[in-house]
């Protein structure tokens, strides 16, 4: 069975209903339906917060959820323990697959005994499908995230676990995609599931909404006038994320425009990090230039920009974005993974890898009257209510957990 990979973005009018309609069907059955999720690893990231985001809205008189992280407990584990879920540890280093940690995960079915096996990401993917063959009464689920991967910048053990999750990916009772791209991509790689799943990451439009205090409060803690225009980027340290491009085009625009202050936001990005010491010695963006790793206020910090940017060369469905489109934020992407169709026609698109188009929109953007600016924004913000509400997103993963419990 094959959706329709474009239908995953349509908001049904009818979803309300459907949800009370499978509501109905589980008051058939005589307990609730037990998922258990097993990720590679819970430090912050796009996959990890969607997890969190999602246990934080499923129905819990009908599931019951809990998280296994295939190293540690990370900054996302412990988010998730305070929803009041269980969460554990198989203790594997990161990036290895381990027969311990599988024989772990392996005593933690034969305990739990889970109606379903959701997997996230490539390494969980596999070790999920090891270990859910010896336990049959269990469906396990893939969970895929990315699309056009680079493998040179990675482990070339991650490239053997791709191509190990090509060849048994029928295996699984469904694969879930979050992006049209990366069910392309799959494709192209040799994935071949039973049934594929589109479903894109959901926003919390509670938590990321249109703030104009948040504009007054970080440029004062930051020291950066009100007047001053910032472009920020959220993503945690990695190739994929190509930090490089981003750097490069903002030592274009700041030798122009010396009133841009560019932000950078996330795991690893620390003046530490050896791979920005060169940028913040640079005459342009020595003092324009400002780096703080992951932070917990992340919805405050995206209200305050002005452009919100990914120069990713790799992405399935950028978190980021999405949530800047709910703060109101105008955004520029480049080219990779569902970027564009997030965006639409609320803000810029741009080659990946492309530092002098990347500049040369921000400049179009900030170039706009204010009046213009803050238009787009809340056309990006309308255009996230109409098909990313994390409640549709939410109610797409329990029907799909409960079609195969039916089957």
């Amino acid at each position: 069975m094959t959706n329709n990979p474009q239908s995953a973005y349509r908001l049904p009018p009818e979803a309300s209903s459907k949800a009370r309609q499978s509501r109905a069907v589980h008051n058939l059955q005589s307990r609730k339906i037990k998922v258990l999720h097993l990720i590679t690893d819970l430090d912050p990231g796009g996959a990890e917060f969607m997890l969190f985001k999602l246990l934080s809205a499923m129905d819990p008189n009908i599931f019951e959820n809990q998280v296994v992280s295939m190293t540690d407990i990370g900054v996302v584990g412990k988010k998730i323990e305070k929803l009041n879920f269980s969460v554990s540890s198989l203790g594997m280093r990161k990036g290895f697959p381990s027969l311990r940690g599988l024989n772990n995960f392996s005593r933690i079915l034969n305990q739990e005994k889970p109606d379903i096996i959701q997997t996230w990401m490539y390494h969980a993917d596999l070790l999920g499908t090891i270990a859910g063959k010896s336990h049959r009464s269990s469906k396990v689920i893939w969970n895929i995230r990315c699309s056009n991967m680079d493998f040179s910048k990675y482990h070339r053990l991650t490239y053997w676990v791709v191509k190990l999750c090509a060849w048994c990916s029928s295996y699984p009772a469904a694969v879930i995609v979050n992006s049209i791209k990366g069910h392309t991509y799959h494709l192209g790689l040799g994935y071949h599931p039973k049934r594929w799943e589109t479903i894109p990451n959901g926003f919390d439009l509670q938590k990321f909404f249109v703030d104009p205090q948040a504009r007054k409060d970080v440029r004062k803690e930051l020291g950066i006038s009100e007047g001053s225009f910032f472009i920020g980027m959220v993503a945690r340290f990695d190739a994929m994320k190509d930090h490089e491009t981003f750097l490069s085009a903002a030592t274009q625009l700041a030798r122009k425009n010396p009133d841009v202050y560019f932000l950078l936001v996330g795991e690893g990005i620390t003046v530490e990090n050896p791979f920005f010491k060169s940028y913040l010695k640079k005459e342009f963006l020595a003092d324009h230039l400002l780096l703080l790793r992951f932070r917990d206020d992340i919805a405050k910090i995206t209200a305050s920009l002005d452009i919100a940017t990914s120069s990713s060369c790799g992405e399935g469905f950028p978190n980021a974005i999405g949530e800047a489109m709910a703060c109101g934020v105008p955004c520029v992407v480049t080219d990779v993974g569902d970027s564009a169709y997030i965006v639409g026609d609320t803000g810029l698109v741009v080659p990946p890898k492309n530092p002098e188009a990347l500049a040369a929109a921000w400049s179009t953007i900030l170039d706009l009257p204010f009046d213009q600016r803050k238009a787009l924004g809340l056309k990006a913000r309308q255009r996230i209510e109409e098909n990313f509400d994390l409640r549709v997103v939410t109610q797409k993963y329990e029907k799909v957990y409960q079609d195969l419990i039916r089957v």
